[in-house]
């Protein structure tokens, strides 16, 4: 297995994202990652993603978290899981949560819009959404990540 640390699945998601025809944001801090309170090993980063003019249902931030195997996993994330379905959604805003376990861990795409997204774009974001998580998870991709 190649080594997995938080610059080597960052330059795998541009992989996986970029050539899809979307643009990405540098990485940063993942969002609302203050809420998590006790972070065992593992990192997470965050993006905003846009496609095209990145008008409505175009633009996305995701916060991307990975969590090693037999150490940790969604628990550690409950607060922030409960911050996107209750809190961001009860705003108006899009949001989204989609996961990922292999063997060496579980990744987990937090999305969200970048402000509150009007009802007739928001099967456009959701769309992008699905796409981006798809080409994320894609099992042959994330083979040659591991190198397997």
């Amino acid at each position: 297995m190649h080594a997995l640390d938080k610059d080597s699945f960052i330059r795998y998601v541009r992989s996986q994202w970029t050539p899809a025809g979307y643009d990405l944001s540098e990485a940063g801090e993942a969002p609302y990652k203050e809420m998590v309170k006790s972070q065992s090993d593992g990192f997470s980063f965050g993006l905003t993603v846009t496609r095209g003019d990145g008008g409505p249902g175009h633009k996305a931030r995701v916060g991307v978290w990975f969590r090693p195997a037999a150490k940790s996993g969604i628990q550690e994330l409950a607060a922030l899981r409960t911050h996107y379905q209750q809190k961001l959604q009860s705003h108006g805003r899009g949001c989204r949560i989609h996961n990922c376990g292999t063997e060496h861990g579980s990744f987990f795409l937090f999305w969200e819009t970048i402000s509150p997204l009007p009802e007739s774009s928001f099967a456009t974001w959701a769309q992008m959404v699905e796409e981006l998580s798809g080409l994320c998870f894609d099992p042959e991709a994330l083979d040659g990540l591991f190198g397997a």
